[in-house]
């Protein structure tokens, strides 16, 4: 269940920015756009609250995960130090784990794939007219479209390849895709010619309604004896870099007047 404390709260920032876009005067506004594609290489983890119930239950002893995607976004400057992002990412995703029974080593691996939504308000810093230094903060929707388990048995240091042992693991160890918001975070730097941006930012997010407890995260069925991971990390930590077009392009830049050297006097430089 969303819990719509946590949404308000979520969307506060944002609510705000564009509150103050609204009552802002037309005069001070200096609108131009962004619009382009970025990729994100990102690395993951999972909040253990409690831990699990034993060594040796499945989806326990997570380690940091990786994952990686790219998409669409766009940028709007209503100002020379305001502006909001948003973007549309498909990202694919692992998260991994080690349990252990009967002297069988078991190292799990949820594969899922997400849809993230970022809406972001943003300041901004000038270094010169082609380098750009931002901040940006606000709610990331995320979606899951899909997960399935993968399971590699060991034992002896002996890796164990009988395909019906594969199954049966990941029949009873299962994942499924989860859907969440997250308070995401980015600081970055943008480089910029006429026409073109090169955006390049390290963003962070942290799962606001994401579950930490193990009990809430593994869905245990004693009837059928199976344990169902939901594949939602809770930080996730990214490189993002991008491409992407100015609408309007800049104008280009003027060039000095040149001193013109006087006809009536050829002794004079000028």
């Amino acid at each position: 269940m969303l819990n719509p404390r946590h949404l308000r709260s979520c969307f506060a920032l944002t609510a705000a920015v564009a509150a103050w876009l609204g009552a802002a005067p037309a005069s001070a506004f200096d609108l131009d756009l962004r619009l382009g594609a970025k990729g994100i290489f990102s690395l993951a983890n999972i909040s253990d609250a409690d831990g699990p119930p034993s060594p040796q239950a499945p989806w326990a002893n997570g380690r940091i995960g990786a994952g990686g995607g790219g998409g669409l976004y766009g940028e709007l400057h209503v100002s020379k130090l305001v502006g909001i992002e948003a973007d549309l990412l498909f990202e694919s995703n692992r998260l991994f784990f080690r349990g252990a029974q009967n002297m069988v080593r078991f190292d799990q691996r949820a594969s899922f794939e997400q849809l993230r939504v970022p809406l972001l308000a943003k300041l901004f810093a000038h270094l010169s007219d082609d380098v750009e230094l931002s901040a940006a903060l606000g709610p990331q929707f995320i979606l899951g479209l899909g997960a399935h388990p993968e399971t590699t048995l060991t034992s002896n240091g002996t890796t164990l390849s009988q395909q019906n042992l594969q199954r049966a693991f990941e029949y009873f160890y299962q994942a499924e895709a989860g859907g969440s918001v997250a308070l995401a975070g980015e600081l970055g730097v943008s480089f910029y010619t006429q026409r073109f941006q090169i955006p390049i930012a390290l963003r962070f997010a942290y799962n606001i309604l994401g579950k930490t407890a193990y009990a809430d995260r593994v869905k245990q069925d004693p009837m059928l004896r199976t344990a169902t991971f939901s594949a939602l990390e809770t930080y996730q930590f990214g490189i993002v870099v991008g491409f992407g077009f100015l609408v309007p392009p800049r104008q280009p830049r003027p060039e000095p007047d040149q001193p013109q050297r006087r006809a009536d006097d050829p002794f004079s430089p000028f």
